[in-house]
Order: structure tokens, then C-alpha cells, then sequence
């Protein structure tokens, strides 16, 4: 299948028709080679990325002291100390050599969740003038996740939807039975969704590209071919299909 035949079908093109915004997916040996292309990249890419994340973790528990108090501070400390860090250093481990990108956005995605299970624990623990700043932090987790990570449209749909629905389980759980106000939790769990958005364009923009280069190598190869066949027949005779005196001349 060339690839021009594949962009009419995949119809990357800005004019091409709204019912077809949703397929996202090419032909199965073209995804796959659109995602071998891809995967090593992606794969040092996230760890530089899970590097950064640790880092940022254990900064923040000069915050966890400063807001919860020495008693409560144990809870996270051991959580991000204990358990976040270990679970870090495993991904980027998991992460070395050719990975898929199916186990890639697992790693991402279970991480990402992970974070978020501890800053809404800390919200739990942490007093009530001072839970809002962990929610927000729980809101912030996966939207820069979602943001900075190159995962598939469809893995972004599931880091965000499991994570609004982390965020709205917990407003639920722990917000409604303190008969506190859950509108704002909730318009900020809305936030955990804008992630989706960036990943649909950003797919669909690196497949155009990939397209089209593929179409360009297919025009290229056509191109050589065609110059090849004019060369034969410049140095050959139309009659007896024997070569010419051009093609003597040429090889004197």
C-alpha cells in the first residue's frame, strides 16, 4: 500500500470531512511502523521525564512539613519515601532498551496515579485550611503529565479519565460526608481532562507528518525509477534493442 493511498484513507488534511475527526488509527502495518519509528525516543523521553518527577516529589516534602506538621508529616514521608521512589527508579529501569508503547503509557499512566493516590492522602490528613492546596496539587499531577508525556490519544483518555475519576471518588468519599461544598473540587477535577485535547492533536499531527514523509520517499523512489528507465532508453535502439552508440560513447 503506498502512501498516498494511505493518506486518502486516513485523510489527515484540515478540509477532510467531520465525521472522520475520530480515526486517528492508521492501517495495521503502518501504525506499527509509525510506532517503531517513535518508541525509542519516547522511551528515553519519559525517563528523563520520571527523573524530573522524583526529583520534584522529594522537594515537595519541605511543603508536607511546613503544612502538616511534624505528627502527620510521617504519613507522606514514608508514602513518597517508601513507596513513590522505589516505584520510580523501577519504571525508569522498566523503561531501558525497546519498549512497547502499550507498556510505555502503563508505566506513565500507573505512575501518574500513584502520585495522585498520595497528594489526595495528604489532602485527607492535612487541616481543612490547608487541604485545598493538595487537591490543587492532585489536579496538577496529570494535567502536566498529560501535557508533557507523548502518549497515544487513547492512552491520554485513559490517564485522564481515571484520574478525574480518582479526584471525584475522593470529593465524594471524603468532601461530602464533612457537608463541605463539592462544586469547586469537582470544577477542578474537570481540569484532569484538558490533557485529552493536546494528545488528539498532537497524534493526529505526527501521523500527518509521518504521512507525508512516507509519501515523499514513495515519490522519490518513482522519481529514480523513472530517470532509470529513461536512461535505457536513450541508450537503446528502438529497433533492435541493442545499445546505441550514446551508451558507447558513455561507457569510453
Amino acid at each position: 500500500m503506498n502512501a498516498p493511498h494511505v493518506r486518502n484513507e486516513f485523510q489527515p488534511d484540515r478540509g477532510c470531512a467531520p465525521q472522520t475527526w475520530h480515526r486517528l488509527r492508521l492501517p495495521r502495518d503502518l501504525e506499527a511502523q509509525f510506532t517503531e519509528t517513535t518508541r525509542w525516543s519516547r522511551a528515553t523521553y519519559i525517563q528523563s521525564w520520571l527523573l524530573i518527577f522524583i526529583v520534584f516529589n522529594v522537594l515537595s516534602l519541605k511543603m508536607d512539613i511546613d503544612l502538616l506538621g511534624p505528627e502527620q508529616f510521617v504519613v507522606p514521608a514514608f508514602l513518597t519515601l517508601g513507596v513513590f521512589l522505589p516505584a520510580g527508579f523501577s519504571a525508569i529501569t522498566a523503561l531501558r532498551g525497546i519498549t512497547s508503547a502499550r507498556r510505555q503509557a502503563g508505566i506513565v499512566i500507573g505512575i501518574s496515579v500513584l502520585d495522585m493516590v498520595i497528594v489526595l492522602n495528604s489532602a485527607r490528613i492535612a487541616p481543612r485550611t490547608h487541604a485545598d492546596t493538595y487537591l490543587i496539587l492532585a489536579v496538577i499531577v496529570p494535567m502536566v503529565v498529560g501535557m508533557i508525556a507523548p502518549l497515544s490519544f487513547r492512552h491520554s483518555l485513559v490517564l485522564c479519565g481515571s484520574a478525574f475519576c480518582l479526584y471525584a471518588a475522593y470529593a465524594v468519599a471524603f468532601v461530602l460526608p464533612r457537608s463541605e461544598a463539592t462544586g469547586l473540587p469537582l470544577l477542578i477535577a474537570s481540569l484532569t481532562l484538558v490533557p485529552i485535547k493536546l494528545a488528539y492533536t498532537r497524534e493526529w499531527t505526527r501521523k500527518e507528518a509521518f504521512l507525508l514523509t512516507l509519501e515523499k520517499s514513495a515519490r522519490d523512489v518513482d522519481l529514480a525509477a523513472a530517470n532509470a528507465r529513461l536512461t535505457v532508453l536513450s541508450e537503446t535502439d528502438s529497433l533492435t534493442g541493442l545499445r546505441n552508440r550514446r551508451s558507447a560513447t558513455a561507457q569510453i
